[in-house]
Order: C-alpha cells, then structure tokens, then sequence
C-alpha cells in the first residue's frame, strides 16, 4: 500500500500489485482498495488501511508498523532497525 512513485523507485516485493490507500496529488482514499489491499512503505497509512479493512469484514489483518523500510538508523539508513 505505496504511492505509484514509492512503488516505482523505493521497490516492492517481487510479484507485488500496486494498491494504494490513498494517491497524489489530492490524497484521496481509493474507493477499490479493501478488495486490493498490499502493504505500506512507513506503516503510517497502513494503521487507517487496516481499520477500513476491518471495516469491510475482513478478520486476519496484519499490520507492519514501522512498514517495511522502518526507522532510518544512526547513519539515516533503512531496513537496520525494523521493518522487514
């Protein structure tokens, strides 16, 4: 659950489909993501994401909260302290 632009350049897992929660440049939510769901870049849309996935029934949610790059270290590197 990236913008098209983190999912283009940060990278993405092999095999992942591009399902943002919300886009640029107005940032509205996407109407068709809890049918699309994937994953976030920092985990800080990733907490409303998963809420509206509860929502809408669904049960099994996990949520990453630091998303999958994490917290920038000492020397402003990520995927050191957490994330995956």
């Amino acid at each position: 659950m990236c913008s098209e632009i983190e999912y283009l350049f940060v990278g993405h897992p092999i095999g992942a489909l591009h399902v943002p929660w919300n886009e640029g440049p107005d940032w509205a939510i996407n109407p068709d993501f809890v049918p699309q769901v994937l994953i976030c870049r920092s985990g800080n849309r990733s907490v409303d994401a998963s809420d509206a996935l509860e929502k809408a029934g669904f049960r099994s949610i996990y949520n990453e909260l630091n998303g999958f790059e994490g917290d920038l270290d000492e020397s402003n590197h990520c995927n050191c302290v957490n994330g995956w």
